[in-house]
């Protein structure tokens, strides 16, 4: 199974239950931001412990573009969206193993960026 194109269903889904606005570009851009997360914790991590990442800013708003672009071909371009929709809501049993890894990870993600952002404030 694969596991990025799963936590984009997981959002689609759940974005879908709010309302039917826009969900794939809602999806695409609630992924993007998870593993924006993950890439600022990592970075900020590189920066308290070891150097200074010099233009810090500048670096993640770059991440940001390219992964942004990046998800937009995986997800929205040609209307990749739709065949990930499809293949997910046939199989019970995959989505059950995807919610646990698509949970377990997002907990790992908000824990992670909570440990380096006061680890961060704190000096």
């Amino acid at each position: 199974m694969n596991y990025y194109k799963y936590l984009y269903y997981w959002f689609y889904k759940k974005l879908s239950n709010l309302g039917d606005w826009n969900l794939e570009g809602c999806a695409h851009f609630a992924v993007t931001m998870i593993i924006m997360a993950n890439v600022f914790s990592f970075l900020l991590l590189v920066e308290i412990l070891w150097f200074k990442i010099i233009l810090f800013k500048y670096v993640i708003s770059s991440l940001f573009l390219i992964l942004f672009i990046l998800n937009l071909f995986i997800f929205i371009y040609k209307k990749k969206y739709i065949t990930i929709i499809k293949q997910f809501n046939k199989h019970k049993t995959k989505r059950f193993k995807g919610n646990v890894v698509v949970i377990i990870y997002l907990l790992i993600t908000f824990l992670s960026f909570l440990i380096v952002f006061s680890i961060g404030a704190k000096r």
